[in-house]
């Protein structure tokens, strides 16, 4: 008598512990739901107010870029990025073949008209570091992207 109730007991105990789980998990991908649609207003907010704006919107996406763009899992830069400029990264990929993906967000962030100080500091490495990933990057290009790389990467649409 008391091993099937304290069978029961547990059954029920698992029963609760699984019923948390799964309201957990629902209420999880309700809240991420919720901010992706959020930001997806936000982005389009922001594309047809663009040209209305004073404010130039490569500053508005360098405000809200996180210190570590390169960092896994942070896909929202990304898709702000490529919200703005969805042209870019496949542009970029087919004249560049072999880029690597720190490679691509040094392109994506010359492409936000960002100083050399300010690259340096939002891929959290030294201007050491920087000036090495740069001459590695012309390396790839075509020799008259390679003269201009600044200006040839914000020629990319």
């Amino acid at each position: 008598m008391e091993g099937s109730y304290l069978r029961i007991l547990m059954m029920c105990g698992m029963l609760a512990l699984l019923l948390c789980g799964g309201c957990w998990v629902f209420a999880w991908k309700h809240l991420r739901r919720r901010i992706d649609e959020r930001f997806d207003v936000l982005s389009e907010h922001l594309e047809r107010h663009a040209a209305e704006c004073p404010i130039r919107k490569e500053h508005l996406l360098a405000s809200c870029l996180p210190a570590d763009p390169e960092r896994k899992g942070n896909g929202s830069f990304h898709r702000s990025f490529r919200a703005s400029y969805p042209g870019f990264l496949p542009a970029l990929r087919e004249r560049v073949p072999g880029i690597t993906p720190a490679e691509e967000t040094l392109c994506m962030l010359i492409k936000m008209n960002l100083s050399n100080r300010e690259i340096a500091d939002k891929m959290s490495i030294s201007i050491g570091s920087l000036h090495t990933t740069r001459y590695r990057l012309k390396q790839k290009m075509p020799p008259e992207a390679a003269k201009g790389m600044d200006e040839w990467v914000r020629a990319i649409e």
